[in-house]
């Protein structure tokens, strides 16, 4: 029999409830975020895509904040970080993020090219940045991103998180 947590007693309980060859009870999903801002807030969607090169959900962790050094801030170490609120409109190719006591920022996504390779910039200019690559990792990942939206989404970024920082586009090859 597979034993309900509340159940098990010992961790002996436990190891036999995970050694029983039936298949568990089918799960589902209450509740989805997709965080495409590494360390900010998630976003709550219903249904959502997945990536088709690594399977994982579509623009999740895709951008993190890199600070001067270019190392990625984290919001252990930058908790203001959690108060960024993404949201991302594939239909329209917006990633539009608020934070208190600033307005909205708003950034266009070109989405060609199977929705992966991804470069933000400031909805006025739509041009690709001009800021030369440079190596980072993501969420373990090495990858190659340039600071994209420009001045003014790296001002708006530094006076929501506190720090200087620039948001690098990520592109997964070379």
């Amino acid at each position: 029999r597979l034993a309900r947590p509340a159940e098990r007693t010992s961790s002996a309980d436990a190891a036999d409830a995970e050694a029983d060859p039936r298949p568990a009870a089918p799960c589902r999903v209450l509740e989805l975020f997709v965080h495409p801002l590494k360390s900010c807030g998630g976003m709550r969607v219903r249904r959502w895509p997945l990536d088709p090169l690594s399977g994982r959900l579509l623009y999740d962790r895709e951008w993190g904040l890199a600070g001067p050094s270019g190392t990625l801030l984290r919001s252990t170490a930058h908790p203001r970080l959690a108060l960024l609120r993404p949201e991302l409109d594939l239909a329209a190719g917006l990633l539009t993020v608020s934070a208190p006591g600033l307005a909205t920022l708003t950034l266009s996504l070109p989405l060609e090219e199977k929705q992966v390779h991804s470069r933000v910039a400031p909805r006025a200019a739509r041009s690709p940045s001009s800021s030369p690559e440079e190596s980072l990792t993501l969420c373990g990942e090495e990858c190659y991103g340039a600071a994209v939206g420009g001045p003014e989404a790296a001002l708006w970024f530094e006076r929501a998180v506190g720090v200087p920082c620039r948001l690098p586009g990520r592109s997964r090859a070379r």
